[in-house]
């Protein structure tokens, strides 16, 4: 299967290596960030800025109707997981898979559990990531 739609949860520092590669990579259309409340206020007001570039992703919260992505990338801490799994449950389709990339030696079975291992993609993540200001 192409990926042609992503979600991402977790705009820290993993997820903000893999956002902007996935924005230019897909376009606007194809790529969205889920957040809430005042987080979600703030990313469509002030973006997120990385490698000195800002950018304003296309930002969903967890109860708006959207299409199932392609690939939903978990990329919060790990005592975030549990509320992540249940924001994306609107991005979840019959074919879509889930890429779980936080610390935590558990983490793809919590996903399994409530979705299912055919969704589930094993992930091994190493990043070097200095955030500043």
């Amino acid at each position: 299967m192409k990926i042609q739609k992503v979600s991402l949860i977790g705009l820290g520092a993993i997820g903000s290596f893999f956002a902007p590669k996935l924005y230019q990579y897909l376009g606007k259309e194809n790529f969205r960030v889920i957040a809430a409340g005042e987080r979600k206020k703030r990313l469509e007001t002030l973006g997120v800025i990385i490698n000195q570039v800002s950018y304003h992703f296309t930002v969903v919260d967890p109860q708006e109707p959207v299409d199932p992505a392609d690939l939903v990338i978990i990329s919060v801490k790990n005592m975030g997981l549990k509320q992540a799994i249940e924001d994306i449950r609107g991005h979840i389709g019959e074919h879509t898979q889930i890429l779980c990339v936080i610390n935590g030696v558990d983490s793809e079975e919590q996903v399994a559990a409530v979705y299912g291992w055919n969704h589930v993609l094993y992930s091994y993540v190493r990043v070097s990531i200095e955030m500043k200001d």
